[in-house]
């Protein structure tokens, strides 16, 4: 048998522990003939099918491979849709559930719960393709999550894929997500308060007066169940005292089309029913007077463990207010409520609910998901507000009404000239006495709009010295309506950075120009226009954005920038879409490695003078390859020895320095140095505006690593050193002789002759004044060997003295060792071969 379509049905909890095999389609005509109620013949596409179904969800799902309809049923009738073209026909695919295995064909390919989609005829699994062919048409029933997702073609023939919510029938679970005791406020009223217009209505003495309690949060499962029309009680441990509260069910921030809640997170609101008083509030919930704990029963069914405890607080007589709300979001604490008064800035044509309560919040994760969510406890200051303004007729000319906490701006309210009205919060305490009011302004933005299809991205890459970031408007502005460029005249021209990312963007209040054209090499702008107006307006073509200096939280990163352009009343008539990728240079842009280095090991010569001795000039490792490198900005780290021990640390600023401070011991460097680090792109300030530097090696050398002694003659240096004793006229036969140390200026009238030392690109006439880098940098000691008892020391005046030269010998040679102690205690060792005759 072949079939041109997979139909599979992925269960959830429920199931993991039954077994179901099933076929990937089969003929559905008796089904489709017991359909009763509405029909509705959809023609067009599949989109028209998603926007019909109404918000219970479908209950079934069924299709016909011969005559090629697929019958949907929800709540309010049945549906029908006719695909134009026929599938070609692929192999019979089963699939099983088998305990938590989820099988194609008898082979495990994931588990209940996993992701299951069908790409180009492929059945796909957690994304990662099976192999197993399974045709291009899917119907896939994923009672999990209570989707249902159709991939059919449309009237075009053209492959189209939606996805339905599921309507079960029963829920399956319930998770509590907030463990905590329940608490209610309360207080009773001391007196009659008759005159009281909040919506709660007026109090009569001794009245039980409830005020916003925490809230309750659940999870349900399935995600898809509506908690809000089950019947729910909290029931006690013996299983039938009864909780004396009524509980309706609300979405926790679900905003979903097609669902009752978008997460399956649901608020438990829980009321004391007309058997709580304020005599017996305190006792109600509780059992010979302990807190009685109970669990959630939904539907007659018990689903929660009993565990949820509801505690009345001790009785509520005198809270004030300490903070005004609007939507949820805190606008002003008490201070706000003194002069001036506090500020509330909201939009047009959107309703705004404003409360005097407290509000804290936790994070809680579930135990079955990673995802954490937000969870808002929420403890009423007052018993019961409401708002008030002294000009009620002039804000319902303006489009404007007030009931209770919530005032309501319709979208008309702009053009009728509103601005900003002042309002205020009138409350009750919980003893039912009538507190100060609060008075506070209300300030409104105009009517937004969205951006338009975006300009071209631009790259910007951040370097040392701020640049400008040119957008090309294309015909954004160029191409508006003369109606919309009438505007410009009382219009502002804002830009903002889209999804919350300006405290990342490269600069926070650029200063922005506009031209007509750019420069020949397009780095900038050439004909400004300035101001813009609605005369010249259709003349702009780009935006040139600059500042000088960089936001200390900016980061690289790809940003859209929104160019708004809004009239006199403040309402947006038109938004530019701008994408901008921020980017960093790479190292190699801004240096490259100096002679110093010899493959990824950085020879680092220490000299110097007094405490400077240890200490390597790092402007010498590397070459400047930017303009407007500062190495201000970058920061060498040397790592430490394995033991932890510092083996270098090194300055920042003009001229860093890198200093051996654990690395010698035992007249001798003891190993090398690992350094890695950072630039900072436009300061030390920026820390995420940083390029790594390459990780390298530091081989800390004395100044004397390279050291050698020269002996020229005629401004040629020869080796051996000739020393012909018998030839001293004025030590003839002693054995003594004295190498002249260099005289000359090293020119071709005045050539150099004699003894001299060099190291480290320094070269000085050898006598007792030799001293390379500094007064006190060296110490010498000498020893000639295979030359009997001879011995060599610095002549105070003339240059290197031997003494105790074997006479007589004949012709031989030998050396002069030098050991060089520099003022760091590192020995370097030096031969002088010379030659006696």
């Amino acid at each position: 048998m072949n079939k041109k379509f997979l139909s599979a049905i992925l269960f959830g909890a429920l199931m993991v522990t039954s077994t179901g095999t099933f076929v990937s389609c089969k003929d559905y005509d008796d089904d489709i003939d017991e359909i009763n109620g509405k029909i509705d013949k959809i023609e067009t596409t599949l989109s028209e099918l998603e926007s019909k179904i109404g918000d219970k969800g479908v209950t079934s799902v069924t299709f016909d491979e011969k005559t090629g309809v697929l019958t949907v049923v929800d709540g309010t009738g049945t549906k029908t849709y006719t695909i134009k073209t026929t599938a070609p026909d692929v192999d019979e695919v089963t699939i099983t559930v088998d305990g938590k295995d989820l099988k194609v064909n008898g082979k495990v390919v994931g588990q209940v719960g996993d992701t299951v989609e069908v790409k180009d005829g492929e059945l796909i699994i957690n994304g990662k393709a099976t192999g197993m062919k399974v045709g291009q048409y899917a119907i896939l029933t994923d009672n999990s999550n209570g989707v249902v997702t159709i991939t059919l073609p449309d009237a075009n023939g053209t492959l189209q894929t939606i996805k339905l919510p599921t309507a079960l029938a029963a829920i399956t679970g319930i998770e509590i997500m907030k463990t905590s005791d329940y608490t209610l406020p309360w207080g009773k009223a001391t007196s009659a308060n008759s005159n009281w217009a909040g919506p709660k209505g007026a109090i009569a003495k001794d009245q039980l007066l409830v005020g916003t309690p925490s809230s309750l949060v659940v999870r349900v499962t399935p995600a898809s169940y509506d908690l809000s029309a089950a019947a729910i009680k909290l029931i006690a441990s013996d299983g039938e005292t009864e909780a004396p509260a009524t509980i309706s069910a609300t979405p926790y921030e679900g905003i979903i089309t097609k669902a009752a809640s978008a997460n399956g997170l649901w608020v438990l609101d829980i009321e004391p029913n007309s058997t709580v008083t304020a005599s017996n509030i305190a006792k109600a919930f509780q059992y010979k007077g302990s807190d009685i704990a109970y669990a959630v029963q939904v539907d007659g069914n018990i689903l929660t463990g009993y565990d949820t405890k509801v505690a009345p607080t001790a009785a509520v007589t005198n809270k004030e207010v300490n903070a005004l709300y609007a939507n949820g979001a805190l606008v002003a604490t008490a201070s706000g409520f003194s002069n001036p008064p506090a500020v509330v800035t909201v939009p047009y044509g959107k309703e705004v609910t404003f409360s005097v309560d407290n509000m804290e919040s936790e994070e809680i994760t579930p135990s079955t998901t990673p995802k954490t969510y937000k969870i808002k406890e929420q403890t009423e200051v007052a018993y019961d507000a409401y708002l008030t303004t002294s000009t009620p007729t002039t804000l319902a000319n303006k489009g404007i009404t007030i009931n209770g906490k919530t005032m309501t701006i319709s979208s008309t309210a702009a053009a009728a000239g509103a601005k900003n009205i002042s309002l205020t919060v009138n409350y009750v305490k919980f003893d039912g006495t009538t507190a100060a009011a609060v008075d506070f302004t209300v300030n409104f933005e105009g009517t937004e709009v969205d951006p338009e299809t975006p300009v071209s991205e631009v790259t910007y890459k951040a370097m040392d010295t701020p640049g400008k970031i040119i957008i090309d408007l294309g015909t954004a502005l160029t191409g508006m309506s003369t109606a919309d460029a009438a505007k410009v005249a009382a219009a502002r021209m804002k830009w903002t950075v889209a999804d919350d990312k300006a405290a990342k963007f490269i600069y926070a209040s650029p200063t922005v120009k506009y031209y007509k054209d750019l420069k020949a090499d397009g780095t900038d702008g050439k004909t400004e226009v300035a101001p813009v107006t609605a005369e010249n307006i259709k003349t702009v073509k780009y935006a040139v954005i600059q500042n000088g200096s960089y936001q200390t939280t900016a980061e690289a990163g790809s940003y859209t920038l929104n160019l708004t352009l809004t009239d006199v009343d403040g309402n947006e008539f038109k938004k530019v879409a701008a994408p901008v990728k921020v980017t960093l240079p790479a190292f190699d842009e801004l240096l490259s490695k100096s002679k110093a280095f010899t493959d990824n090991v950085l020879t680092a010569l220490l000299s110097g003078t007094g405490s400077n001795v240890k200490k390597y000039n790092m402007t010498n490792a590397y070459n400047e390859v930017a303009d407007d490198f500062k190495w201000a900005n970058i920061k060498f780290e040397p790592q430490p020895a394995a033991d932890g021990t510092a083996l270098a640390t090194c300055t920042t600023g003009a001229t860093p320095t890198l200093e051996a401070t654990g690395v010698i011991a035992d007249n001798k460097v003891k190993q090398n140095v690992t350094v890695k680090g950072n630039y900072f792109i436009g300061g030390t300030a920026n820390t995420k505006l940083k390029v790594e530097i390459p990780s390298f090696e530091v081989k800390f050398v004395s100044p004397f690593a390279d050291a050698a002694f020269l002996f020229y003659k005629e401004n040629a240096v020869v080796t051996p050193i000739a020393v012909t004793l018998a030839d001293d006229s004025k030590n003839a036969n002693t054995g003594t002789y004295t190498i002249a140390k260099r005289t000359g200026a090293g020119t071709s009238a005045n050539k150099y002759n004699g003894l001299s030392l060099k190291a480290s690109n320094s070269e000085k006439e050898f006598d007792n004044s030799i001293d390379l880098f500094g007064t006190t940098s060296a110490s010498y000691t000498f020893k000639v060997k295979d030359a009997g008892n001879g011995e060599a020391a610095i002549d105070a005046n003339n240059g290197l003295k031997l003494e105790d030269m074997p006479m007589g010998v004949g012709v031989y040679e030998t050396t002069i060792e030098v050991t060089i102690t520099d003022l760091n205690g590192i020995k370097t060792v030096v031969n002088i071969p010379i030659k006696v005759q």
